[in-house]
């Protein structure tokens, strides 16, 4: 069974004692100074894709939703997905499966363009991505 990863864009509404709760019981305290985030456009997500190498990109689109399939090596792979809603320059939620040290660095640099992330696998384990 894969694990999928999510990301959740930090915003200060976050800031509540839900939150706050659920991800002390991970050990992780937010940062007082986090950069707000919001959730990538499919544009963002390509370029992203384009700027980290890999061995063979694949892009599928159709029936209401985008996908990219990442050949990192022979051995590691990342799959990237979302339901189109509207275009590729209005912000889309994405799923991710496959090799978790892939999935970070594109989370990585997606922060570099979007704000902070919180990435969950399988709803649980959080990590702050700056």
């Amino acid at each position: 069974m894969s694990i999928m990863y999510s990301i959740i864009p930090y915003t200060e509404s976050m800031i509540d004692e839900t939150t706050i709760n659920w991800l002390s019981s991970y050990n992780i305290i937010l940062p007082t100074s986090l950069r707000s985030g919001r959730y990538p456009t499919i544009t963002e997500m390509k370029d992203v894709i384009q700027e980290i190498k890999y061995q063979n990109i694949a892009y599928q689109i159709g029936g209401g939703f985008w996908m990219a399939d990442l050949q990192i090596s022979d051995v590691y792979w990342v799959i990237i997905e979302t339901t189109i809603i509207g275009n590729e320059n209005e912000p889309h939620r994405f799923t991710f499966t496959g090799d978790e040290k892939a999935i970070i660095a594109i989370v990585v640099n997606l922060a570099k363009k979007c704000g902070t992330f919180i990435l969950v696998a399988n709803g649980e384990n959080p990590k702050i991505i700056t």
